[in-house]
């Protein structure tokens, strides 16, 4: 993984094809290799997952 746009984007894929009915993410890159993804999964059941990650990128992997 080079950048921190890689990492983020694979997330919103896995909440795209997950059972959630709505998310609202929130991305603030800090430059290449770090930034800030946050945001709330909604599911059928009426559950909601509420989530911050801090990521940097070290060595081609994601540090959090």
């Amino acid at each position: 993984m080079r950048n921190v746009s890689q990492y983020f984007g694979i997330i919103e894929k896995a909440i795209e094809y997950s059972l959630a009915e709505a998310s609202e993410i929130e991305i603030e890159l800090r430059d290449a290799t770090r930034g800030t993804i946050e945001g709330v999964v909604y599911f059928p059941n009426g559950s909601r997952l509420e989530f911050t990650e801090r990521v940097v990128i070290e060595n081609r992997r994601p540090v959090k």
